[in-house]
């Protein structure tokens, strides 16, 4: 039986890039437009003195001396919250799309902000309808991003996918190299609403990750939930940056403390990322795809010290057009959320796994098989073994 059958309705059409809450609202898809182009937004703002978009919040800032709360938004304007919500309510404004007015006036930048409601679902229902009908969840949750669940697709997919979980707190980290236009940088990016992760194309840096001393802005840490970082075969083009903050990433991604080291209110987040590492190549020679990762970061860091860290390393030159498996229908933002934090929770509930492997590869090969078995996708725990410590090129086979 088809997905489609199994969920019928749920799959809705998609414009990569346009959140499914304002999807078909054509005066709202013009406000996102203006919520994100920041060369259409400050024009606007100069010479009307106002702007009405829809946006995201990229950080929030707390003025303590003037009572005052300023956001940053996406299209890099910077505005000063007038109707102050509920502490509780910051978060939610800081982690969903809103609608955002902003006013010009008095030598001083303004706004009022409002959330942007997306669908309510059931999402034991939709559990159910998928158990009592034996579809496979993996499948679903890559039909959800919009492709046809065929074989191949599930193998570019399922790196990415295992990268969207936590086990026991702790996230499964995951690398994937592989040629160009598989669908990397869209996942990431989908995954920018529908997870609340952020989307980094450079190397990673402390003002970036944990705090900004040029405008006093909260990084990523504070109010993402996950970062794609995207084109790492270029880091080696910024290898004094990497070596320069690559403790505090390392400590970030192991214990979860990301401190700056200076002397800020902001200094130091204590909070588990979810990461996802892509890049493109275009040739590898016969090394797993650890040792080929290694040849690709060993100009920029330590690589072992990174790849260690690092659930499931990917690297291949298998040439999936993502594009020709794109069906333009996917589960909406809260539908994949709720679907991924379920058998997150059937994850961290499965104990009878086993590993021949010892130390960090243990634990990520134990990780690995819970979020497999909770995705209802079969294997033996050498399998695990095989993909975490030779890579998922040579193995993916063995549970696809």
């Amino acid at each position: 039986m088809g997905l489609r059958e199994v969920l019928g309705d749920y799959f809705k059409p998609y414009t990569p890039g346009v959140p499914l809450e304002i999807m078909g609202e054509r005066d709202w898809e013009q406000l996102w437009l203006k919520g994100r182009d920041d060369i259409v937004a400050k024009s606007i703002l100069v010479k009307r003195g106002m702007l009405d978009c829809i946006t995201l919040v990229e950080s929030v800032k707390f003025d303590i001396r003037n009572r005052e709360v300023l956001l940053k938004l996406s299209n890099s304007i910077t505005c000063t919250l007038v109707d102050l919500p509920e502490p509780e309510e910051i978060r939610e404004i800081a982690q969903n799309p809103v609608r955002v007015m902003v006013f010009s006036t008095k030598g001083k930048v303004v706004c009022h902000v409002n959330k942007v409601y997306g669908g309510s679902y059931d999402i034991a229902r939709i559990v159910r309808a998928i158990e009592e009908r034996g579809v496979s969840p993996l499948k679903v949750l890559v039909a959800g991003y919009g492709y046809v669940p065929e074989r191949m697709m599930l193998r570019m997919m399922l790196p990415r996918i295992l990268s969207l979980f936590k086990v026991d707190g702790i996230p499964v980290y995951a690398l994937q190299l592989t040629p160009a236009a598989t669908g990397k940088s869209s996942f990431m990016l989908r995954n920018r609403i529908a997870f609340n992760w952020a989307y980094c194309s450079e190397a990673p840096s402390l003002a970036y990750l944990v705090y900004n001393a040029k405008d006093g802005f909260p990084g990523v840490v504070h109010y993402r939930s996950g970062v794609g970082f995207d084109g790492v075969e270029k880091w080696s083009q910024q290898p004094l940056r990497i070596s320069k903050d690559l403790e505090m990433f390392l400590t970030g991604m192991e214990q979860g403390v990301w401190s700056r080291g200076v002397a800020t209110p902001l200094q130091e987040v204590t909070k588990f990322l979810n990461m996802f590492f892509a890049g493109n190549i275009v040739t590898r020679g016969a090394k797993s795809d650890r040792e080929e990762a290694y040849s690709v970061l060993v100009g920029v860091m330590p690589p072992s010290q990174f790849l260690d860290r690092i659930a499931v390393v990917d690297v291949t030159l298998e040439d999936v057009d993502a594009l020709r498996h794109y069906t333009g229908y996917v589960l909406p933002d809260s539908i994949l959320r709720g679907l991924v934090q379920h058998y997150e929770r059937e994850a961290s509930k499965i104990r009878d796994v086993s590993s021949s492997l010892s130390k960090r590869y243990e634990r990520h090969s134990r990780a690995v098989q819970r979020v497999l078995l909770a995705l209802g996708v079969k294997h033996n725990p050498d399998d695990a073994d095989a993909i975490v410590m030779d890579g998922f090129s040579r193995h993916w086979h063995r549970v696809i």
